[in-house]
């Protein structure tokens, strides 16, 4: 008896304004009779993050509570006026497995900020940006 196992990946849709990545797999095995198992997961969005400070940016966001939970997050920052992204610095930079982060001496500028579930390779929508913070004297 052989089990196979197919790994699906897609992107679902649900109407304009939701859309996640999900994620499903089957078994089954190549005896007659038997019965085959299959799971699906959607990892939802990022929950809208909130930013605040002058020069150390707190960045912070509630976790999902549907479907799978994240292992990390990617944070994202954006020009608040043109809405260019720039490279993210110190804590918040890379995968972050908490909900909370500090970008330490972030560049003069006003910014918002969003956040990406990650589930190892998988990753949900990006968040709607935060509320602008301005940084600088």
């Amino acid at each position: 008896m052989r089990n196979r196992t197919v790994l699906l990946v897609g992107l679902l849709s649900t109407g304009t304004l939701a859309t996640a990545n999900a994620f499903g797999a089957w078994q089954s095995t190549t005896a007659i009779g038997s019965a085959g198992r299959s799971a699906a997961m959607i990892l939802a969005a990022g929950n809208t993050p909130v930013a605040a400070g002058t020069t150390n940016v707190t960045v912070s966001w509630t976790a999902s509570d549907l479907g799978p939970s994240a292992t990390g997050y990617e944070v994202r920052v954006y020009d608040a006026a043109s809405g260019t992204p720039r490279t993210i610095t110190t804590a918040c930079a890379g995968l972050v497995t908490t909900t909370r982060c500090i970008e330490a001496t972030a560049p003069n500028g006003t910014w918002r900020y969003t956040i990406i579930p990650r589930q190892h390779s998988w990753s949900g929508a990006e968040s709607p940006r935060s509320d602008p913070v301005t940084v600088g004297t």
